[in-house]
């Protein structure tokens, strides 16, 4: 299967790094980052650390979902519990959210279903795919960050995306998918009265689909975080996913809907990268 090939990357390409701190917060730093990536996309960071902590320390990668950013509600709630207990965190803007969006997707001017065909066009998913490469190329060379111990969560968009990045890219070794599951379920092609767009979006869901990566990820442990009620992610969508991965994995169901839980998964997450990692709270 050519599944690498489809992410390759300059690896020599220049970061042209630019990067600051933004602030101080409950004894967390928060850093801003800016790098180049290919096509001279521009990719927005943070970081968070506890900078008082001693040596280095396990890095998890936060992915927010559609319409969100890097500051999501999603990764505020998982840098509160993961950077308090000796954990660096990261997240980025995918593209076309938060400081990468466009006029039209900014303004909600956007059709629905125009959105979802660029959100499955090979330019956006193998571009965001890129990105998370260069992103962690640049976080993991820092020497506050512990080699071997890289962990990845991604919610909803950020879970399907990260099904293809992680399956790719071996340097993260434990996985998290939360309210995420596979494109396959929903048929969105099948209503569309353009055939020529609806034939185009089934090519690109079944090329790019989270189910035909993350049996990849193993032997690497996954975990996937769902909701009984996600009235976004529908049961089927995450049976598909869950029974296209290979062992070890685990699902685990919570009361709620697609926003709901944040803190509770958060919590899961970090208890199930203890088991893999066996970092110690901060002091």
């Amino acid at each position: 299967m050519e599944t690498k090939s489809l992410f390759e990357y300059d690896r020599c390409l220049p970061f042209e790094a630019e990067e600051w701190v933004l602030g101080e917060m409950d004894g967390l730093t928060w850093y801003r980052f800016n790098i180049r990536s290919e096509a001279d996309r521009i990719i927005p960071g943070v970081i968070v650390r506890d900078t008082s902590a001693s040596g280095p320390q396990p890095l998890v990668m936060l992915q927010h979902g559609a319409g969100t950013s890097k500051f999501a509600s999603f990764v505020l709630a998982a840098v509160d519990v993961l950077a308090n207990n000796g954990y660096t965190c990261m997240a980025v803007d995918a593209i076309g959210h938060g400081e990468r969006a466009e006029p039209s997707a900014s303004a909600e001017l956007e059709e629905e279903d125009e959105a979802m065909r660029r959100r499955l066009s090979s330019e956006y998913i193998v571009g965001n795919v890129v990105d998370f490469r260069r992103a962690l190329d640049y976080v993991a060379a820092k020497e506050y960050i512990q080699a071997g111990k890289i962990g990845y969560i991604g919610s909803s968009m950020g879970g399907m995306l990260g099904a293809l990045f992680c399956s790719v890219d071996e340097r993260v070794r434990a996985v998290v998918l939360r309210c995420s599951g596979s494109r396959l379920a929903a048929g969105r092609w099948e209503s569309l009265e353009d055939k020529d767009l609806a034939a185009e979006m089934r090519r690109n869901t079944e090329k790019y689909d989270p189910a035909a990566f993350v049996g990849l990820l193993s032997p690497r442990p996954l975990l996937m975080l769902n909701n009984s009620d996600d009235e976004v992610i529908a049961r089927e969508a995450v049976d598909i996913l869950y029974q296209a991965a290979n062992e070890p994995k685990e699902l685990r169901w919570f009361p709620g809907g697609h926003r709901d839980n944040r803190e509770v998964h958060s919590v899961e997450s970090w208890l199930f990268f203890e088991s893999f990692f066996g970092s110690s709270p901060a002091t």
